[in-house]
């Protein structure tokens, strides 16, 4: 029997973690029309009836520095949501990536004996081992996005089960709907975050620069920042294309120079060759040098252990190097071809099933029935 008002805690902090959470929240209400949500999340998930405690805006940062400048903002942001937990008969608290905030809500839920679904793991194999341990005390059921993830969260005792990876449910992510490639076109990825893509705009303008008219290039903006940080960029290059979004400009181009994170598994996934690339503040980099303890930062690396793409961070990320390494691949079939086969063998190590329905299905069953 369906209990009315039943109230879910949702928690995503960053634009991919909206456009997934939406999707889980499209699927739980199409099982259960009653739940109503209330928590941290952007435009996608308001559409669907999130009550948002926070402009979406004002928590779309990155890099530890950055988030140190903000310390008291984020500080009120996680006492907020925890009185909210607290106050307003909270039945389950979903989180959705975004670990700095959401692993201590965790930890705050569980305290209060609320149930704790973590939906996209925190990537704590990468910088945060120590930290699993911890996660073990606070989530009842963990949902992860790769296979390889079972295995890890499982050896700390934690409920994990793999529901496919999230991005494969856009229809996006669909080969068959590809547009047709521009040929000779370079696709910038500078990210989605402001000052992420300050720093990666100056960068790809001297790309441009030095590659002397060899290449096309097309550069996607990001909706969940203000358009007038492109305006220099943009008055600079004129001849450049522009998209509204990474995955259009991707599915046009027939190469990228695409900046770490999520962007990196959406180029595997939509079958882009490309370099990958990131600049940061010197102490955000000297942090996450010390903290991450991996081989590789670019998912399709990570995934199958090797070196899919080139990987250009920091000092190496420069205009020259990346101009080079354009160059040996565009002039070189071959090495684009092998790429290809390794992101085709990505696709398939990521699972065929939908991840929300899966997600959808077992929090329905094991925390709303």
């Amino acid at each position: 029997m369906t209990i009315q008002n039943r109230k879910i805690f949702i928690s995503a902090g960053d634009p991919s973690g909206d456009i997934h959470a939406a999707n889980l929240m499209r699927e739980l209400l199409a099982i259960d029309s009653s739940l109503q949500f209330i928590g941290i999340g952007g435009p996608k998930m308001q559409e669907l009836g999130l009550t948002p405690i926070i402009d979406f805006s004002e928590i779309n940062v990155v890099g530890f520095w950055e988030v140190a400048k903000k310390y008291s903002f984020f500080k009120r942001l996680e006492s907020n949501s925890k009185n909210i937990i607290r106050d307003n008969e909270i039945e389950l608290v979903i989180l959705v990536d975004y670990p700095g905030l959401n692993t201590r809500l965790a930890s705050y839920a569980k305290s209060l004996n609320k149930s704790v679904c973590y939906y996209i793991a925190p990537q704590l194999w990468a910088w945060g081992k120590k930290r699993a341990k911890k996660l073990s005390k606070s989530v009842d059921k963990l949902l992860v996005a790769f296979p390889f993830e079972v295995e890890f969260f499982n050896k700390f005792g934690i409920n994990t089960e793999f529901v496919g990876h999230p991005s494969l449910d856009l229809e996006v992510f669909d080969l068959d709907t590809n547009d047709e490639r521009i040929e000779n076109q370079i696709c910038m990825i500078p990210g989605s975050r402001a000052q992420e893509v300050k720093s990666h705009l100056v960068l790809f303008d001297d790309v441009i620069k030095k590659s002397k008219g060899k290449y096309k290039f097309a550069i996607s903006k990001s909706p969940t920042i203000d358009s007038s940080i492109y305006d220099s960029f943009i008055k600079s290059n004129p001849n450049v294309r522009i998209y509204d979004n990474s995955r259009d400009a991707m599915k046009s181009s027939e190469f990228g120079i695409v900046k770490t994170g999520t962007s990196t598994l959406e180029a595997t996934l939509l079958n882009l060759p490309f370099i990958m690339i990131y600049k940061t503040s010197l102490t955000t980099y000297l942090i996450g040098r010390y903290l991450v303890d991996i081989n590789y930062l670019a998912m399709p690396n990570i995934l199958l252990n090797k070196e899919v793409v080139k990987e250009l961070i920091q000092q190496d990320a420069t205009a020259s190097k990346i101009v080079k390494e354009l160059d040996i691949y565009m002039n070189n079939k071959d090495l684009i071809n092998k790429i290809k086969t390794d992101f085709i063998e990505i696709r398939e190590l990521l699972g065929k099933q939908s991840a929300c329905k899966t997600a959808s299905s077992i929090i329905h069953k094991e925390f709303l029935t």
